[in-house]
C-alpha cells in the first residue's frame, strides 16, 4: 500500500513537475525566439510565417495528434509479469512508428503539394514558400508522437521535456541565423519567413534523434531479451491505437481546422472593410505573434496536470473505480494557475506586448490580449474535463464538444465581424464565447460519466478570490514603481510581488494541503 501511494505520488507531483518545467523552458525558448525573428521579419512577414505554421498545426494534428494518449492509455491497461509487459509495449511502438512515420510521410508531401493553393484559398498567397518549407516536419513529429507516449507511459517525462529543449534550441539557433541572413541580404520578405522557419524542420528532427537514442532500448526490448516474447496480433493493436487515438485527434483537429477557416474568414471580413491585403496580414500577425503567443504558453504550462493525471484516472476506470477527487484535485490545480495567469494578462496586457514583442503595435496587441485572457481560464478547464473523458473511455465526447465550439466560433465571429466595429477583435471574443459552448457540454458528459459533478466553477471561486487580492493592491502601486525604475523593471517587480503574495495566501489557507489530499486519495467504487 506504501509503494502504490509513492507511485501515485511521484506520478502525480513529480510528472506534473517535471513536464511543466520543462514545458516552461520550452516556451520561453520559443518566446525568445519570437521576439528577434519579429523584429526581423516584421507584421507582414510575421502574417506568412504564422499562416504556414497554422497550416502545418492541420496536418500535424491529422497525422499524430492523438498518438502519444493512446499509447499512454494502451499500456496503463496492460497486465502481466514484468517481461511480458517488456514485449507488449515493445510490439505496440514498433507497430505504431511501422504506421505513423509513413503516414507522416504522406501528409507532408500533402502540404508540400497544396502550399500554394492553401495559401492563395485562405487569402495570403505569399505564405506559400514557408508552407512549402515547414511541411517535411510533418514526418518528424509523427515518429516523435510515438516515441513520447512510449516515455510519458513509462514516466520518463524528464526526456521528454530534454527532447523539446532540444528541439527549441535548434529551432531558435537555425531560424534566427538563417531568417537573419536573410533579411541582411535584403531578400523578399515571402524568402526571409522561408529561411526563418527552416528552423522548425531542423529542430524537429534533431529532437526525434534524442528520443530515439533515449527510447531504443524500450523500442527494441524484446530483441535483446528473450526470455518472453508475447505474441501480438498486429490488426488488435492498431484498432486498440486507433479507438483511442481518432476521437482525440479528430478533437484536437476541429478547433485547428477552424482557426484556419477563421484565418479566412478574418482576412477576406478584413480586406472588405477597406483594410488593404498587407494591413489585414499585419494585424492577423499581431494577433498570432503577441496575444496567442501569451495564451498558449499559459495553456502549455497547464496541460501536464491533466497528462500526469491520465494513467491513474485509467486504472481506476479498469478497476471499475471512480477517480472523482483526482479529476477534482486537477481541475483545481489548473484553476491555481490559469486563474492568476489570465488576470496577470488582462491587467498588464499592453506592458506585456511591449515587453516581449517590441515590434509589434502594444495599444492593438494589448487589446488583444486582453480579449483572448478569460479564455485561459476556459481552455484550462476544458483540457482536464476532456483528457479525463479520455480516460474513462467516452473518447467522442471532446468531439462533439469541439465541433460545437467551432460551429459557434465560426458563426459568432462571422456576425462580430459583419455587425460589429470589433475588426480584428472579433477573433479573440468569438474564441472565448466558443469556449464556454465547448466546457458546459464536456462537463455535463464528464458529470454524468463520474455520477458526481467534478464541480469547476467551486473549484475556481478559491483561486479567483487570492489572486484578487494578491494583484489588485500591487497593480495600483505599479505606476509609481514605474516612474522609479521603469516600465520593464516595474512588471517584473510586480509580477514577482505577486507570486509570492499568492503562494503565500495558498499555503496560510490550506491549498496545497487540499491539493495533497485530493491527488492521494483513493478511488471509490462508481455509483
Amino acid at each position: 500500500m506504501k509503494k502504490e501511494k509513492k507511485k501515485i505520488k511521484n506520478a502525480l507531483f513529480g510528472g506534473a513537475l517535471s513536464l511543466t518545467v520543462g514545458t516552461l523552458i520550452v516556451k520561453l525558448l520559443g518566446l525568445i525566439y519570437k521576439i528577434p525573428i519579429a523584429s526581423i521579419l516584421g507584421e507582414l512577414g510575421m502574417g506568412y510565417f504564422n499562416t504556414a505554421y497554422t497550416l502545418f498545426s492541420v496536418f500535424y494534428l491529422l497525422a499524430t495528434a492523438g498518438v502519444p494518449k493512446a499509447i499512454m492509455i494502451v499500456v496503463a491497461e496492460i497486465t502481466g509479469d514484468e517481461q511480458s509487459q517488456r514485449s507488449t509495449i515493445a510490439r505496440t511502438v514498433r507497430i505504431a512508428l511501422a504506421f505513423f512515420i509513413p503516414l507522416g510521410f504522406i501528409f507532408s508531401l500533402l502540404l508540400l503539394l497544396l502550399a500554394g493553393p492553401l495559401s492563395s484559398l485562405i487569402g495570403n498567397r505569399g505564405a506559400a514558400l514557408t508552407v512549402a518549407v515547414i511541411a517535411p516536419s510533418i514526418v518528424a513529429v509523427a515518429a516523435a508522437g510515438v516515441i513520447r507516449g512510449l516515455l510519458s507511459a513509462e514516466q520518463r517525462l524528464g526526456a521528454i521535456a530534454v527532447s523539446q529543449i532540444i528541439e527549441g534550441s535548434f529551432k531558435l539557433a537555425a531560424g534566427l541565423i538563417l531568417g537573419g541572413v536573410a533579411s541582411r541580404g535584403g531578400l523578399p520578405q515571402e524568402l526571409v519567413s522561408a529561411f526563418a522557419v527552416a528552423g522548425v524542420t531542423i529542430g524537429s528532427f534533431s529532437g526525434l534523434i534524442y528520443l530515439y537514442l533515449i527510447a531504443k532500448n524500450s523500442i527494441w526490448a524484446d530483441k535483446t531479451r528473450q526470455e518472453r516474447v508475447v505474441s501480438i496480433d498486429k490488426p488488435s493493436i492498431l484498432k486498440k491505437i486507433f479507438s483511442i487515438s481518432v476521437p482525440v485527434t479528430l478533437s484536437a483537429a476541429v478547433m485547428s481546422i477552424t482557426n484556419l477557416i477563421d484565418l479566412s474568414q478574418i482576412m477576406r471580413g478584413l480586406i472588405s472593410s477597406g483594410i488593404n491585403g498587407n494591413q489585414a496580414t499585419a494585424m492577423y500577425g499581431n494577433y498570432t505573434t503577441g496575444a496567442l503567443s501569451i495564451f498558449n504558453l499559459a495553456i502549455a504550462l497547464i496541460t501536464p496536470i491533466s497528462i500526469a493525471h491520465i494513467p491513474l484516472i485509467t486504472e481506476a476506470r479498469a478497476k471499475g473505480l471512480s477517480p472523482i477527487e483526482k479529476v477534482r484535485s486537477s481541475i483545481y490545480v489548473s484553476a491555481m494557475l490559469s486563474v492568476p495567469i489570465s488576470l496577470g494578462a488582462y491587467m498588464y496586457s499592453e506592458e506585456i506586448i511591449r515587453l516581449l514583442f517590441p515590434g509589434l503595435d502594444p495599444v492593438l496587441g494589448g487589446s488583444l490580449l486582453r480579449s483572448v485572457a478569460p479564455g485561459i481560464i476556459l481552455m484550462s478547464a476544458i483540457i482536464n474535463v476532456n483528457s479525463s473523458l479520455e480516460a474513462l473511455g467516452r473518447q467522442s465526447v471532446p468531439v462533439i464538444s469541439m465541433l460545437a465550439a467551432s460551429a459557434v466560433k465560426l458563426i459568432s465571429g462571422a456576425a462580430l465581424l459583419e455587425k460589429t466595429e470589433l475588426g480584428i477583435l472579433s477573433a479573440p471574443i468569438s474564441t472565448v464565447i466558443s469556449y464556454v459552448i465547448a466546457l458546459i457540454i464536456s462537463t455535463s458528459a464528464l458529470t454524468k460519466a463520474l455520477g458526481k459533478s467534478p464541480k469547476i466553477t467551486a473549484g475556481h471561486i478559491k483561486p479567483f478570490l487570492i489572486t484578487t487580492v494578491s494583484a489588485v493592491p500591487v497593480k495600483l502601486l505599479y505606476n509609481r514603481m514605474m516612474e522609479g525604475v521603469g516600465e520593464a523593471a516595474a512588471l517584473l517587480i510586480s509580477v514577482g510581488i505577486t507570486v509570492l503574495i499568492y503562494a503565500f495566501l495558498n499555503y496560510l489557507s490550506g491549498s496545497f494541503k487540499e491539493i495533497r489530499a485530493g491527488m492521494m486519495s483513493k478511488s471509490t467504487n462508481f455509483a
